[in-house]
This record gives structure tokens, C-alpha cells and sequence, in this order.
């Protein structure tokens, strides 16, 4: 038996080691039962470390936000402002009845983020590694409000399948209210932090929000004609022998998804709790015995970042060095990223002609590196101490048999216009000018008010 005192929001013992946790598992501390518990210490998955300037501020942005600076790039795209790449890997598209359940891993590197004079790394808990969003999203609450008078009340905050973060409002925790995004795109919540709740997009698109290992998360996805997704999560505890165990799973960790006609995608494990597949049916077999498909598979390493920063307060530090190693698919292509000191991805090269091995059987995969098709890698800072979160200023595309591609970002900034302007230089010295307001008191605020293109142009001695 343990000291519930000792105890996190989801169950884990608090070690030495493990990161300070945030404010949105305070609603779930208190939901949660506080009869004594046996329990057996797992790998800690931190609580999500919600605050405004996550969704409010423009260098703090993830996924693809609504008329924010953002420009193309091979495998995604780029928020230049806060020097964020979203890298979007497609796994499976099931079409039919018109609700394909569509799945894709991203991955996000602004694994920093910034309030005041603190630093955050991995804010939003990232699945399977930090950076990495699979899944369909999620509600995060935070600013917990335990002696307003009346109802105790709390902020909330959509988190998208991109892990692009929607302010949805503030009020009561246990009390349904209804919420709808401050951005424009009108996606309304009705619930509360207690119980969970429904979305509606305007599409007409309903996704059922259930408080699912003291996390609320959609388990189902419902289109205007009734076709339907449902989405299963593996329990963050469960018991053995009658002793529980929390803190294997991430609280977000999918079990499986069921589309309309009946199809099942499914998510294994390894005996360390790490996801290493995700597989869907295929032709042939029977009910009894399906023939499946592996659509994508995954191995690990262990990278230690190595962070400093001048004049500013760590207010969460890495708290895992587990990284994804390789990304494989089942025709011998995939991914290779790799991270810079500070934790985030920094490079991903394309590869192929990569193989994957499970000798002897039921162990892990162990893939090998194949041979680069492409790259892409930004300049991320590789030594020093930082005065703000890691940036870069250069991309490189390279390719067999093609030319480097070197693309460069820089940023100016008008006080008398109220704007800030990013400058994207393009390898035959084009450019592209992005500039978005500064203006607090406009509604324009944050948001890209003027988009240019320009030609170099050259003269000789004729003209």
C-alpha cells in the first residue's frame, strides 16, 4: 500500500526523477476515488501542462491554425514564426459510406513552448514519443479553479488530430455548459470537464467526448449520415492478481478503431508498452480467423537531450529520452528522423530498401536504416545556452540525383505598421513575405494580413 499523498492525478508513483506535472490533472485528482490502492511504479506519463499562451500566442503554435504565417514544404508544412515544422505521415484511408477512418502520425517539432519567462518541453504530452501526435485528438483542461465561489470552474482547450490547439472557453467543471472555438471555425462543445461531452463541427460531424483514463477523449465519430468511427484506448490502469498497475500505458494510447462496416485497425505493444504496430484487415480468411494487414511499424531509441537556457525558468524538462527510430511501412520504405540536443526532431530523411526483423518471435522489431531517397533537416542550434526556445533560420532539401535545396527564414519587424514580416528565401533567390499584425487591439491580431511573392531580377551591362 502507498501514500495517496505520494501519488500523481493518474495513478503513478512521484519519483525523484519524474516532471513536474500540470494543472489540467487537478479535476482528475479529484474525481478519482481515494480509497487506498496497491499499486506497482510504471514509466511516468506526465499531465498535460495547459495555458493560454499555447493557442494565443503566434510563436507557441502547432498543427495547421487558422490564418496563421504557414508556408509548404516537402512532408508538411512550416510555421516560420515559431520555427515548427508539422510532418504528416499517412497510414491508412478507409473509404466508404462517406466517413473514411482516416489515420495519420504527426509530428510537431515546437516541442518548446513559451510563457512570460519560462519554457516548457513537451507541453501537450506527445504519443508515441514527445513531438508525435497519433490518434484524433483530445480535450485538455487547465487554469483549475477550485475556490470560485458557486461552481469551481476551468479553462478548456480542443486539441486536433495535428495537435493544433482551439481555445474553446472558460467555465464550470461540473456543470454542462457549451464552448465554441475563438478562431473562426465555430466548433461548438457541449459538456463539461467532469463527464465529458459532444463536439459539432459545421459540417455537421459529432465526436462523443468521454472522460477515459481521466483524460476526456473521443470514442466516437459520428457524420451527418450516420456513419460512424470508434475508437478504443488501453486503460492506464489494470489489475493483476488483484494488485493494480498504473503508468504503463500512455493515457492516450490507442487500443483499436471500428469504422461503419465493421473494419478493425488495430495497435500492439511490446512488454515495455511501447507501440511497435498498427495493423488492419486484409482479403481472405474467415470471422474466426481474419487475414491482416501490417500497415506501419516502429523501433525506439534513447536520446538524452541536452538543453541551457540564459534568463529563462525550465518549468517542464525533457522527461523521456524515448525517441522513435525508425517508421516503417511493409514495402521496405519508411522514416528516419533524427533530433537535435535540445529534444525535438530536427532531420527526416526518406529512406528505402529498409528491412525489419522479430527474431526471435515476439520480440520488438529491429529495423534497419535501408538507403536515403531524400532529406529534409533544419538548422537547429547544436551547442550553447538559449535565450528563447530552439529556432531555425535555414532549411536543406536534398534528393538522389537532384540538387541541394537550401531554403533560408528570417524575420523583421514594423512598429510603426504593427506588423511582423517572415521572409522565406527560395534557392533561385525568389522570395516569399508573409506578414501578420501585431496590432493587440485589432481583430486582424496574430493573423496573416498581407502575402507576397518576389522574382529576382537580373540586369547586365546592355541595359
Amino acid at each position: 500500500m502507498v501514500d495517496q499523498q505520494a501519488l500523481a492525478a493518474n495513478g503513478t508513483i512521484l519519483g525523484a526523477t519524474e516532471a513536474p506535472k500540470g494543472i489540467g490533472s487537478a479535476l482528475a485528482s479529484l474525481v478519482d476515488k481515494l480509497a487506498p490502492t496497491a499499486l506497482a511504479q510504471g514509466p511516468p506519463y506526465p499531465d498535460d501542462l495547459g495555458y493560454d499562451q499555447l493557442w494565443n500566442e503566434p510563436r507557441n503554435l502547432a498543427g495547421s491554425p487558422r490564418n496563421a504565417a504557414a508556408a509548404p514544404m516537402p512532408l508538411g508544412s512550416v510555421l516560420p514564426e515559431g520555427s515548427n515544422f508539422n510532418w504528416a505521415v499517412p497510414i491508412i484511408s478507409l473509404g466508404g459510406r462517406g466517413l473514411a477512418a482516416n489515420l495519420t502520425l504527426y509530428n510537431n517539432s515546437r516541442v518548446w513552448s513559451r510563457r512570460n519567462n519560462q519554457v516548457a518541453f513537451d507541453a501537450i504530452t506527445g504519443w508515441p514519443a514527445p513531438g508525435f501526435s497519433l490518434g484524433f485528438g483530445r480535450i485538455v483542461i487547465y487554469d483549475y479553479d477550485l475556490n470560485y465561489p458557486g461552481v469551481p470552474t476551468c479553462k478548456y482547450m480542443l486539441i486536433e488530430a495535428d495537435n493544433t490547439r482551439r481555445y474553446l472557453g472558460s467555465g464550470g467543471a461540473g456543470e454542462t455548459s457549451q464552448f465554441e472555438t475563438s478562431d473562426g471555425s465555430h466548433i461548438v462543445f457541449l459538456g463539461n470537464a467532469r463527464d465529458g461531452g459532444g463536439i459539432s463541427y459545421p459540417d455537421g460531424t459529432s465526436v462523443s467526448i468521454t472522460s477515459v483514463n481521466n483524460r476526456l477523449l473521443p470514442t466516437t465519430i459520428l457524420d451527418r449520415n450516420g456513419n460512424y468511427i470508434q475508437i478504443a484506448y488501453k486503460p492506464d490502469c489494470f489489475q493483476v492478481g488483484g494488485v493494480e498497475y498504473c503508468g504503463y500505458f500512455s493515457p492516450i494510447a490507442l487500443d483499436y478503431v471500428i469504422d461503419t462496416l465493421g473494419r478493425r485497425i488495430e495497435f500492439q505493444y511490446d512488454s515495455n508498452y511501447r507501440l511497435i504496430s498498427i495493423t488492419a484487415p486484409g482479403f481472405g480468411g474467415t470471422t474466426q480467423n481474419p487475414v491482416t494487414n501490417t500497415l506501419m511499424q516502429f523501433d525506439y531509441q534513447t536520446v538524452t537531450p541536452i538543453y541551457s537556457f540564459t534568463g529563462l525558468t525550465v518549468e517542464r524538462a525533457p522527461w523521456t529520452g524515448l525517441r522513435l527510430k525508425h517508421i516503417y511501412f511493409p514495402t521496405g520504405t519508411g522514416y528516419l528522423p533524427a533530433y537535435s540536443q535540445y529534444g525535438m526532431v530536427s532531420s527526416i530523411s526518406v529512406r528505402r530498401q529498409m528491412t525489419v526483423s522479430t527474431w526471435p518471435p515476439g520480440s520488438p522489431p529491429s529495423i534497419s536504416d535501408g538507403v536515403e531517397s531524400a532529406a529534409v533537416s533544419f538548422n537547429y542550434p547544436a551547442s550553447g545556452s538559449l535565450t528563447d526556445c530552439p529556432a531555425f533560420t535555414q532549411r536543406t532539401d536534398t534528393a538522389v540525383n537532384s540538387p541541394t535545396s537550401v531554403y533560408g527564414y528570417s524575420t523583421s519587424t514594423n512598429t510603426i505598421a504593427q506588423t511582423m514580416t517572415f521572409t522565406i528565401t527560395r534557392p533561385d533567390a525568389t522570395t516569399v513575405l508573409l506578414t501578420r499584425s501585431t496590432n493587440a487591439s485589432s481583430p486582424a491580431n496574430g493573423r496573416v494580413v498581407k502575402t507576397e511573392g518576389k522574382k529576382r531580377v537580373c540586369f547586365t551591362d546592355q541595359d
